[in-house]
């Protein structure tokens, strides 16, 4: 009878510790999990919120670009050099704000179908281009020439393709963003309606 019960005792401790180990597993699944539900909606959105800035500062562009287009004058170029320096400033974060997001997302397939890359470097070269024109009417408006002026004239005339093309390749950065903003709302929804699921299903 005693070495019964000390079968029995014995048997009790290894299921306890075999449940315990169970238990603890299945505690770490449940942390790793929300961490990484944490992790992605924290990626999630500083994207969201780094595409809604460079949003911003394209679309400030663009109106800048379509007010110079039409007039070449002192107040609109301000603004084109002012929401064109925030693009950069913007871009410049990108690296570091976006990185985390694709870890989890991709929106490779939106950049390409809409060829992104090359728009952007559009942007950048005609960013230089405009600004140099636009620093010899000013140099030529100083010294007294006025803006009816062949000189000025001539300048305005060589800009307005290039403001043709930039605003051409703003729009197809504007449409990349929205496209990016709108499949990262779907995912991010399919997914945190998964994690709530699962959260009513296991209690996590």
């Amino acid at each position: 009878m005693v070495l019964v019960g000390l079968f029995s005792s014995a048997f009790t401790l290894i299921l306890k510790a075999f449940i315990d180990i169970l238990t603890e597993g299945e505690k770490n699944k449940r942390e790793l999990y929300k961490l990484m539900f944490q992790r992605k909606t924290d990626a999630v959105e500083n994207a969201m919120s780094w595409y809604q800035e460079s949003f911003d500062c394209l679309s400030a562009m663009r109106l800048a670009c379509i007010e110079l287009r039409n007039n070449l004058n002192t107040v609109d170029y301000s603004r084109f050099l002012i929401s064109s320096q925030k693009a950069m400033k913007v871009s410049e974060e990108a690296p570091t704000r976006l990185n985390p997001l694709y870890l989890y997302y991709s929106p490779s397939e939106i950049e390409q179908n809409y060829e992104t890359t090359t728009s952007l470097y559009y942007i950048s070269s005609a960013q230089k281009e405009i600004y140099d024109i636009g620093q010899k009417i000013l140099g030529l408006s100083e010294n007294g020439i006025l803006p009816e002026s062949k000189e000025i004239k001539e300048l305005m005339h060589q800009a307005q393709p290039i403001f043709d093309g930039l605003i051409r390749a703003i729009d197809v950065q504007i449409k990349t963003i929205v496209e990016i903003q709108k499949r990262l709302r779907v995912e991010y929804q399919d997914y945190s309606f998964k994690h709530n699921k699962s959260f009513l299903e296991k209690g996590i």
